[in-house]
């Protein structure tokens, strides 16, 4: 797990209306880990129902650099905070904005890496807490784009076997309970679609559209073919990635309509998941906003989009086995203007601004990869000469006997 974080490196021209200028800082690198644990299978061993826990150490070999290294960037309490009050009143606002003056919190903020990621205690937390709950909101203790995620339980999941039919192998039945999502606003949006995008039923086709629920957008997407490609040159695969239709607004693709929330759909690129997010003003895109709407990337100096940001999976077709993998993620925070407030006095619009952007990779190493192949491929290819070859014989035997016939 590959993280960048975006750092402001004009943050007083940024506090006075000017246009922010970022620096992504990066990558800090993490080996992770995934244990599940709580695995039932039920009496026909066709469901299996687990957790998995993630975890994350450091890799200072792969990073850039240590993880006390400063950033600056949003202030977390600070955007959270206010974007929960936008309906109090002004009495309210003002009791908020005066506390946070007090406590010398801006809008912008510089912390180490590892605390912007795994989390930070703050003081004025706990004075806040009465301010927003008379808002009708909670604050966390603890923030951070990633805390409570370093070995913490996650969500229950039930996934089929494929044990009573191979081709729904790894689909998944169930998340936190539900069969369906809740969040969004059309049942086509709401659907729990395909596997959790580790594997795929056996036997992938280019033509095939590989479905894969991803909680970390709280929605399912699907992957179209994009080419061959090989593994060590060893085990070819076939690459997917997601289409650009996916990532289109409602008008460019109106199946895209059930992602708006409260009646407000945004621009290409960019999905609000604040429903799934306790709350929180939290949109998630392409790195760099990549394949987003111009309007996200003109707003913002510091951008390089392009291809190398897409999410691609290879996956080798027999199996189904994904054996190369890498998901590119932006996070990103809503930062709306408000007269009483008053580091947001000086925005013009809404402004989407990324925090960090994330790369999750995977590879089979070249030692398994050449296990594979010798297990599983030479077997088949060997299989497959075999059975041309005892064609061809019977075909040759076929003529003889006719030949010796027509004598």
């Amino acid at each position: 797990m590959q993280f960048w974080l975006f750092s402001i490196t004009n943050p007083q021209e940024f506090l006075s209306g000017g246009k922010p200028l970022l620096n992504d800082v990066g990558p800090f690198t993490y080996q992770e880990r995934r244990v599940k644990s709580g695995v039932e299978f039920n009496s026909n061993g066709s469901v299996l129902r687990y957790q998995q826990s993630t975890f994350y150490h450091f890799r200072r070999d792969l990073s850039c650099c240590w993880e006390d290294t400063n950033v600056t960037t949003l202030n977390l309490m600070y955007v959270g905070l206010t974007h929960k009050m936008q309906y109090s009143s002004s009495y309210v606002k003002n009791i908020a904005n005066n506390l946070l003056r007090s406590g010398k919190h801006r809008l912008v903020m510089t912390r180490p890496a590892k605390q912007i990621l795994w989390g930070y205690h703050d003081v004025l937390l706990k004075t806040m807490q009465p301010i927003a709950r008379l808002a009708g909101a909670t604050l966390k203790s603890e923030l951070g784009l990633f805390a409570d995620k370093n070995g913490s339980l996650g969500d229950p999941y039930q996934i089929r076997t494929g044990a009573d039919d191979v081709n729904r192998l790894g689909e998944i039945i169930t998340w936190k309970g539900l069969d369906r999502l809740l969040h969004w606003n059309s049942s086509q949006a709401n659907m729990i679609n395909g596997t959790d995008g580790a594997m795929f039923p056996p036997f992938v086709s280019r033509s095939d559209l590989l479905y894969l629920f991803s909680s970390d957008i709280c929605r399912s997407i699907y992957l179209k073919y994009r080419g061959d490609v090989m593994l060590h040159n060893t085990v070819p695969l076939y690459r997917f990635q997601a289409p650009a239709e996916m990532f289109m607004n409602a008008t460019l693709n109106p199946s895209n309509r059930g992602f708006c929330l409260d009646g407000r759909c945004l621009d290409s690129g960019v999905l609000n998941i604040s429903a799934c997010a306790e709350g929180a003003p939290i949109l998630m895109s392409q790195p760099h906003f990549y394949q987003a709407a111009a309007q996200y990337q003109d707003a913002l100096g510091g951008l390089s989009p392009g291809p190398e940001f897409d999410t691609v999976l290879d996956v080798e077709p027999n199996t189904g086995l994904v054996m190369r993998a890498a998901k590119k993620l932006q996070i990103n925070m809503a930062v709306t203007p408000s007269r009483q407030f008053a580091d947001l006095q000086n925005l013009n619009s809404t402004l989407i601004m990324p925090l960090a952007w994330l790369n999750e990779s995977a590879c089979l190493d070249p030692e398994s990869a050449g296990k594979f192949r010798a297990g599983v491929l030479q077997p088949r290819d060997t299989v497959a000469r075999v059975q041309w070859s005892l064609l061809a014989i019977g075909f040759l035997l076929c003529g003889l006997a006719l030949l010796c016939l027509g004598f």
